[in-house]
């Protein structure tokens, strides 16, 4: 295939991908779901509170595609069956419908990536320049974090469950609204979390959450995960590093804080995209996806931050092992989990 046809495809199917995203946010697919018989443009508009114009022109992005069906007679639309049985019922559970609406959101942000590329540009952008990235963040973590997939990590650790079910301290940073803790707080109730992250608003709408599930085995704390205090020496048997360590400007330090952290054979978990180190060694349409997003949102955040180490979503797992080792920090594991992620887990 020419370049020239692998871009007009790309383009095509990106467009796709931003039709999909304004398909999930402005409700035009959750009424598409609810309606198993065709309904009219007139019809689909009015139940989504939309303008029927710029409903028409989604509509023809939709069928064009082969997403959504058109009734030439009627004039009447649905989803395709196939693609209707892969959504299912809410399209928020659907891992890469909501990752559509990322890919519109780092879009979205990529002229001031393309200044920060330059020599004279900015350092990087900032997380206010992706507006909904949490909410968006923990809706993702939401459609890929169940209880099976908690249990198929923590059961590929040595030693994770027993420690975890018989209680014992947890600390997770960078953990956003903390899907994966809470989620972990009822399956294991004898443990105790701690969950961080930088952002203030994040940990105050997932302590809400958590307070509305009365969990009450969760602590929140607003906390730079390479500026951990000396306080919390020797005081974790269990620390989470769940799709963060790569956004993190100074992840030297945050290994090393980690280290300090946890108690004598504690663990420390990491799981970061499975990449390999190194352009070479990686090709295809994940990479690629990677790659993109990392050079669109993950390093241009971390950039932004002055000092940062840049590290990005595709550093790689070589990358990631010596990270750890520099900083003191043993591996015992380094595992592909099979869903597009590596895991390490290090002690002491």
């Amino acid at each position: 295939m020419s370049l020239r046809d692998r871009l007009q495809k790309g383009i095509s199917e990106g467009m796709l991908c931003v039709a999909m995203s304004i398909g999930l946010r402005t409700g035009l697919l959750k009424v598409l779901l609810e309606h198993h018989e065709s309904i009219s443009l007139e019809q689909l508009a009015e139940e989504a509170g939309c303008k029927p114009r710029y409903v028409e022109e989604w509509l023809g992005v939709m069928t064009s595609s082969g997403v959504v069906e058109i009734e030439p007679t009627s004039q009447t639309y649905s989803l395709k069956p196939d693609y209707r049985r892969e959504i299912g019922d809410d399209p928020y559970k659907n891992s890469y419908v909501v990752f559509s609406a990322f890919f519109q959101l780092a879009v979205g942000a990529s002229a001031l990536v393309q200044d920060a590329f330059k020599q004279h540009g900015p350092l990087g952008t900032s997380y206010s320049d992706y507006p909904e990235f949490s909410d968006l963040m923990d809706l993702l973590r939401a459609t890929t974090c169940t209880e099976e997939s908690i249990r198929k990590m923590v059961d590929t650790a040595p030693g994770l469950r027993v420690k975890l079910e018989s209680g014992v301290q947890v600390c997770e940073l960078g953990a956003g609204k903390g899907h994966q803790s809470m989620l972990m707080a009822k399956m294991y109730p004898k443990s105790t979390f701690l969950v961080t992250d930088i952002s203030e608003e994040a940990v105050h709408k997932g302590q809400k959450i958590a307070e509305k599930q009365k969990l009450t085995n969760t602590k929140w704390k607003v906390l730079d995960a390479s500026d951990v205090p000396r306080s919390m020496d020797d005081k974790f048997e269990v620390i989470f590093l769940l799709d963060s360590l790569h956004d993190i400007p100074q992840a030297s330090q945050s290994l090393r804080c980690c280290k300090n952290a946890l108690v004598k054979d504690g663990h420390l978990v990491i799981m970061d995209p499975d990449m390999e180190s190194g352009h070479s060694r990686n090709s295809g349409t994940y990479s690629t996806l990677i790659y993109g997003f990392s050079m669109l949102h993950c390093l241009p955040v971390s950039l932004g931050v002055p000092g940062s180490q840049g590290l990005g979503a595709a550093w790689g797992k070589d990358k990631m092992k010596l990270f750890c080792t520099e900083a003191g920090l043993r591996v015992i594991l380094c595992k592909s989990t099979g869903d597009g992620y590596v895991m390490l887990v290090c002690s002491k």
